[in-house]
C-alpha cells in the first residue's frame, strides 16, 4: 500500500481513504483467507490457483477448522501460505474471523475451499477500490463440469441472483468477497453463533449496511464455485436457509431498506403460492376438478413470478428448463417450510440461530 495523493487507478491499483490519508492499494495488499473443514478435497487446488494468479496476492491464510480427513494435504509449499488453527470454535464464521485476525494485509479476500479464482482477480479487485468503496464482491461463473442437475441449478441460481443486482449492494457473499480489514472489524466480523454453514454472510452484510458501508458488486470478476449438491441436499439446504433467514430477520428487528438478501423479491413473493399448491393437493380427494384447476393456476402463477429465472435457465437448453419446472415448486415449498419452522422455533423455542 502506497500513501500519498490519490491519482487515477492504473496497473491493478485502487485508491481509498484510510486514517485521514489517501492510499493506493495493489494486489500485494490483499490477504486471501480460505477456511478449510472436513470434506474439502479441493482446498490444495484452490490455494494453488490463488498462488498462480498474476499478479499474486500478498499472502494466503488457510484456516484449519479442526480438519481430520486429509483436506489440508497437498497444500503448496510456499512462503506466502500460512496455516492457522481456528481457535475460536468450529464453524465457518469462527474460521473466517480467525483468518481475518491472522491476516497481515489491509484488504481481506474471503473465498471458500471449493472456489477457483481467475488469473487476474487481484488486479481487478484492487482497481475496484475507489474513493469510497469498503468492500468488493465477485460473482459465480457458470461452471461447466458440475455433475448433475441440482448442482448446475444451484450454481446458475447464485449467478442469476447476483447478475440482476445493482452495482452497490447491501450484501456480503463469502464465495468471493473482499473487504478492508478495518471495516470488517468495525462491523464486528462474522457472528460466531453460526456453527454450521448458514446465513452468516447475509447477517454480516446486514451489519455492514447498518453502518453505512459501501459494498460494490463487480460482475466482471467471476470465480468458479465447484460446489456439488444432490437433489435431496439442495432441498434440505433450501429448508435450512429459509429457517436461518427467518431467524436472522426476526433477530435484527424491523429496519428500513426492504429486501436485504440476494434472493429476488419476486421469488420471495411466490413462496406463499407453494402453500396454496399443497392446499389444492389436500383438497384433491374431495373436490378433484376444482383442485386440478386450482393447482394448475397456482403453478402458472409460480412460473409467472419467476419468469426471468426460467428464461435465464432456458438459454441453457430445454433440459434445464424442464427440470426447473418440476424443481422450483419443490424448492419454494421447502423454503417456505423452513421459514415457518424458523419463525415458530424463534418464538416458541427461543432459538435465535
Amino acid at each position: 500500500m502506497r500513501r500519498g495523493q490519490a491519482g487515477k487507478s492504473i496497473g491493478g491499483a485502487g485508491k481509498g481513504y484510510l486514517g485521514g490519508t489517501w492510499v493506493v492499494y495493489g494486489p500485494s495488499d490483499i490477504s486471501v483467507v480460505v477456511p478449510v473443514g472436513n470434506g474439502s478435497p479441493r482446498a490444495a487446488g484452490v490455494v494453488g490457483r490463488v498462488l498462480s494468479a498474476s499478479p499474486p496476492p500478498g499472502e494466503v491464510v488457510v484456516v484449519d477448522d479442526a480438519v481430520s480427513d486429509g483436506s489440508l494435504d497437498g497444500l503448496p509449499a510456499d512462503e506466502r501460505v500460512r496455516v492457522v488453527a481456528n481457535g475460536r470454535g468450529r464453524g465457518p464464521a469462527g474460521a473466517r474471523n480467525a483468518g481475518a485476525e491472522a491476516a497481515a494485509k489491509d484488504i481481506i479476500l474471503f473465498i471458500d475451499a471449493d472456489v477457483f479464482v481467475p488469473r487476474d482477480i487481484f488486479a481487478r479487485l484492487t482497481e475496484a477500490y475507489g474513493d469510497a468503496v469498503d468492500a468488493v464482491l465477485g460473482v459465480e461463473a457458470e461452471s461447466a463440469d458440475l455433475p448433475n442437475f441440482a448442482s448446475r441449478y444451484k450454481n446458475l441460481w447464485m449467478r442469476f441472483t447476483y447478475l440482476i443486482l445493482p452495482r452497490q449492494v447491501g450484501l456480503f457473499y463469502t464465495s468471493c468477497a473482499s473487504i478492508k480489514k478495518d471495516v470488517f472489524w468495525a462491523a464486528g466480523g462474522f457472528d460466531e453463533s453460526y456453527k454450521v454453514p448458514s446465513v452468516e454472510d447475509t447477517a454480516f452484510g446486514r451489519a455492514l449496511g447498518a453502518r453505512g458501508a459501501r459494498v460494490v458488486l463487480e460482475k466482471d470478476i467471476e470465480v468458479e464455485h465447484r460446489k456439488t449438491y444432490g437433489t435431496k441436499e439442495a432441498l434440505v439446504t433450501a429448508f435450512r436457509r429459509g429457517a436461518a433467514l427467518a431467524r436472522c430477520v426476526l433477530r435484527a428487528g424491523r429496519r428500513p431498506g426492504g429486501n436485504r438478501t440476494s434472493v429476488p423479491t419476486s421469488f420471495i413473493a411466490s413462496l406463499p403460492l407453494a402453500a396454496l399448491f399443497v392446499l389444492w393437493a389436500a383438497l384433491a380427494p374431495f373436490f378433484w376438478k376444482l383442485a386440478v384447476v386450482g393447482a394448475a393456476a397456482t403453478l402458472a402463477a409460480i412460473y409467472i413470478f419467476n419468469v426471468k429465472w426460467l428464461a435465464f435457465l432456458g438459454r441453457r437448453g430445454p433440459a434445464m428448463t424442464l427440470g426447473a419446472l418440476f424443481f422450483l415448486p419443490l424448492e419454494l415449498a421447502f423454503g417456505l417450510g423452513g421459514g415457518a419452522w424458523g419463525t415458530a422455533s424463534y418464538y416458541l423455542l427461543k432459538r435465535r440461530y
